[in-house]
């Protein structure tokens, strides 16, 4: 094989690696979700859905925010997140809600379980950022 050849499968060898490299660590790049972000809790044991709204600061080291799931804003909690997944905790007065959600551009949505004053239950959340909502642009459905 002449030199030339090898050259040029070399160079398209590494051309390809090097493009699935960059392609893999934007996909690696974690979504930043700081901001407000509002939606609704659908619950087995409500016939309305539950509002709730978030404050997310998200920093290089970490998550950190505050909820208002009615009147009364509470911190979050055991915030932990891995890629698209993120887990985290509010709680009140006898109250604990356990977020596990999927994060995406744009919309952050999964399950949510409760102790909610003796009432044991398993829900779905799905949140969009307020700004998506004051664009005019609404994709809570």
């Amino acid at each position: 094989m002449p030199a030339n050849s090898v050259l040029c499968i070399l160079l398209l060898v590494f051309g390809f690696s090097t493009a699935t490299a960059a392609q893999d660590n934007q996909a690696m790049q974690t979504v930043n979700i700081s901001g407000n972000w509002s939606g609704e809790i659908k619950t087995p044991v409500s016939y309305s859905p539950l509002t709730i709204s978030f404050r997310f600061e998200h920093t290089a080291k970490e998550l950190t925010g505050f909820a208002w799931p009615g009147v009364a804003q509470v911190p979050i909690k055991n915030v932990k997140r891995e890629g698209n997944k993120l887990s985290l905790e509010i709680s009140g007065e006898n109250m604990i809600y356990r977020f596990n959600l999927s994060v995406g551009a744009g919309l952050l949505e999964g399950d949510v379980s409760a102790d909610d004053h003796g009432h044991t239950w398993i829900g779905k959340a799905r949140l969009i950022p307020e700004r998506a909502k004051e664009g005019g642009e609404d994709r809570s459905r």
